[in-house]
């Protein structure tokens, strides 16, 4: 904050040398030419100078800003801000969902089903649909479909039939998907290795697992009759645990990758509903 003071009293050596109108107004015009170090400060300004003028504004623009910046973090506490200042409740509201929309995308779902389910419906139409829709992100994440079915259900008026339909249909579809599912994939790989690759349905690692593991298993036999079983325990065996455990793992890993795949899929044609 001193450092902040001190580089605000050099660009604006007094809070009178220029008025808060026009500082507010330079904010704005480098905030749309996308000069946003410019900008910042402007609005800074404001925060600390302007005793609650132009305050909403300002957060709401900062918060903008940080999000054209790539930092969410610093984007949901100007959100906040902006929701604890605002003084009617369909603004504060609007901000409040905001500020959950970036704790979605940071995937701090339940931190945002907090906020969300705080939200009345005392709303207007356009902020209430949005606060449906953000719920329905929320429950997918969640792997909650029932409830996200009913979430981006509500966010969609109920004009738009085929909307509504297809919704449906995709909802139809991610609930039927259960596979591959991650334990099979790891069993399956204990016995045979490769195995649980093959059936994630990634055949290049399975034939590498396979491939790899079977011949480490041929070099410590071959290495115990030549030389005696201790030496092909020394020797050989560290390196076909370690490829028969990795095996293992990786296609239960392989499993849940390929079902957040699958599952990422419908979430897409989901959100395309709302574009």
């Amino acid at each position: 904050m001193l450092l902040l003071v001190f580089s605000l009293s050099i660009l604006f050596p007094r809070a009178s040398a220029q008025d808060l109108e026009e500082t507010y107004r330079f904010g704005l015009e480098q905030y749309a030419i996308s000069n946003y170090e410019s900008a910042t400060l402007a609005f800074e300004r404001i925060l600390y100078f302007g005793k609650g003028q132009y305050i909403i504004s300002t957060l709401d623009h900062l918060a903008r800003i940080k999000l054209a910046q790539g930092d969410p973090e610093s984007a949901i506490k100007y959100y906040h801000r902006a929701s604890v200042t605002a003084d009617e409740y369909a603004e504060k509201s609007w901000y409040t969902l905001r500020k959950c929309a970036g704790l979605l995308s940071l995937q701090k779902t339940k931190l945002a089903m907090v906020d969300l389910y705080d939200i009345t419906d005392n709303l207007p139409d356009s902020t209430l649909k949005y606060k449906y829709f953000l719920l329905g992100v929320a429950h997918f994440a969640e792997l909650n479909f029932a409830e996200s079915r009913i979430a981006f259900k509500q966010a969609l008026p109920e004009t738009e039939v085929n909307k509504r339909n297809s919704l449906d249909s995709l909802f139809n579809v991610v609930q039927d998907i259960k596979h591959p599912k991650a334990k099979t994939a790891k069993i399956l790989s204990i016995i045979i290795p490769g195995a649980g690759q093959f059936y994630a349905g990634d055949i290049k690692n399975g034939v590498n697992s396979l491939l790899l593991t079977g011949g480490f298993m041929f070099l410590g036999i071959n290495t115990a009759v030549k030389y005696g079983f201790m030496n092909s325990f020394v020797s050989v065996f560290p390196w076909f645990q370690r490829y028969y455990m990795g095996g293992y793992h990786r296609a239960e890993r392989i499993a849940v990758e390929r079902l957040a795949e699958k599952r990422d899929y419908i979430y897409q044609e989901v959100l395309n509903l709302y574009q």
